[in-house]
Formats: C-alpha cells, sequence, structure tokens
C-alpha cells in the first residue's frame, strides 16, 4: 500500500475504470516522458525528500544519519533543526522539531514507534503538556536510504562527526556501551582509526562478560578495517602484520573458551599466511 500511494503522489501512475475494475497504469507524464521513472524505491524517497520544507528536511536527514529510532531529546541534542536555531529556547526548539515530525509521519516518511517507547517503559511525555510519544522510525529501509543518499558523502560525515560527540558526551560514565555504535558511525565518517579503537575495547568488554561470539565478530570488524586502511592499524602495532596477528590469536582463543578447537585451527593458520 505505501508503494502504491507513494507512485500515486508522483504522478507515476494513475488508475483506469474498466467497467466494474480497477486497473492501474502508468500516468500520461511517465508515457509522454514529461517525467522519469524511478528504477528503485530510494528514488522515490529522495523526490519526496526534495520537496519538503528545510526544516523537515533536516530533521529527515539527521534521523537517517542516526540510522535508529530518536527521540525528541537527542534531536535537540544533535542541534536537528540546525545550529541557528541556538537561541530559541527549549519549547521553542521542541514546538519547532514536532512541527517537522508531525510533517513527517503526515507524508509517510516517519511513524511513530510505539514498541519502543513500551519496551523502555517511558512514554517521554513533552514538560510543556502536548503529550506525545517521542520516538519515532522510518517506515521502511528504503525511506532511511533515500534520505542518506541525498546527502553529499561530505554532509554526512558532519553528521556522523556530530552523533559521535553527542554518545562520547552524553554517556561518559557507560561509554563502553556504546563503543559499538560510535564505531559505526566512526566507520561511517570513515574514521578508521577511531572505529577500531572503539571496537577493540567493545570487543574486550564482549570478552570481559563473556559474550565470546560477539567479541570474535567485533575482533574480525577490527581485521576487516584494518585491511582497509593498513595506516590506521599502525596505531595498534609497530606493523599491520603484527595487529592482525594480535587479533588473530584472540579469536582463535576465543574458539576454543567456545569449545570449537576445529575453527581456532583453521584461525591460526590464517594467522601463519599472514606471516
Amino acid at each position: 500500500i505505501d508503494v502504491y500511494t507513494t507512485l500515486f503522489e508522483e504522478n507515476l501512475i494513475e488508475k483506469i475504470y474498466d467497467n466494474e475494475n480497477v486497473v492501474l497504469q502508468f500516468s500520461s507524464n511517465v508515457n509522454h516522458g514529461t517525467v522519469q521513472l524511478p528504477t528503485k524505491m530510494t528514488d522515490l524517497w529522495k523526490r519526496k525528500v526534495d520537496r519538503l520544507d528545510n526544516l523537515s528536511k533536516c530533521v529527515a536527514r539527521m534521523i537517517s544519519v542516526v540510522g535508529t529510532e530518536v527521540d525528541l531529546d537527542m534531536l535537540i541534542a544533535l542541534h536537528a533543526l540546525g545550529f541557528s536555531f541556538d537561541d530559541l529556547d527549549d519549547k521553542e526548539q521542541q514546538l519547532s522539531l514536532i512541527d517537522c515530525l508531525k510533517n513527517l509521519v503526515r507524508i509517510g516518511i516517519l511513524v511513530w514507534d510505539a514498541s519502543t517507547a513500551v519496551a523502555r517503559e517511558s512514554t517521554h511525555l513533552l514538560r510543556n503538556g502536548i503529550g506525545e510519544s517521542l520516538f519515532y522510525t522510518f517506515t521502511s529501509v528504503a525511506a532511511r536510504d533515500g534520505i542518506y543518499n541525498s546527502m553529499t558523502f561530505s554532509d554526512r560525515q558532519k553528521l556522523h562527526r556530530r552523533i559521535m560527540a553527542f554518545y562520547e558526551e552524553a554517556h561518559k560514565e557507560d561509554i563502553e556501551l556504546y563503543s559499538t555504535v560510535i564505531a559505526y558511525h566512526a566507520e561511517a565518517a570513515k574514521e578508521y582509526t577511531k572505529a577500531m579503537m572503539c571496537l577493540e575495547d567493545s570487543a574486550r568488554f564482549a570478552e570481559y562478560n563473556e559474550d565470546y561470539l560477539d567479541a570474535i565478530v567485533k575482533y574480525g570488524d577490527c581485521i576487516r578495517l584494518a585491511e582497509i586502511d593498513e595506516t590506521a592499524s599502525l596505531q595498534f602495532g609497530s606493523s599491520s602484520e603484527i595487529v592482525l596477528i594480535n587479533w588473530l590469536c584472540r579469536i582463535a582463543a576465543l574458539h576454543l573458551r567456545l569449545g570449537k578447537p576445529g575453527i581456532a585451527h583453521i584461525t591460526l593458520e590464517h594467522m601463519l599466511d599472514v606471516l
């Protein structure tokens, strides 16, 4: 239904009534070449975003970079309206953001994520008495990807860095719980050294808590990034080979703890290939 609604809104299809049947066909704009038919759903979302007002567009793009559900407090902390609105008081910023969020929900880009609010045992009621839950997420992966890819890499990089700074500031006391999230944004911003540092911290934290499978995945991600940027990996050792061997040894040891000596043996053989 969302697909058909979007196609209708973009004037790409139309209904034709044939006796008692309703037939869908391409609109005259498509047939005459006035409008180019998009090849994928993300292109449709790009078109929809292009027609947004600037404030709603800024908020939608910020949420697409966050990549998960968001609430009002987080959007305010991230300056989702732009730094030019910092002179507004909290209530004015809340009201402006709510207008943008309502607009994005109305046109089918965002939905209120009730399950998240329930799961966190919080309704996140506004202090100004409007009384709405403030957890929002995208209606589809295509919606998120279309908005995310409508930005230049430079713009995405700036927002990823802003989100990293938010997590590092907001979660100083329990930063280890957010290392994976920070690593995701660091990698997206192509800050590979920072991403590997966060992933290694997250792997060690998982290892300490005996979550060996998660630790293996994180060490594996460290290796993947080290292969992308060997220079960045030198932060962890005198040569890229030594760094890879260290992480491969950790992975092999974790497989042994999981009772999988065969996989540990294969990992060590790979380590010898590196040598």
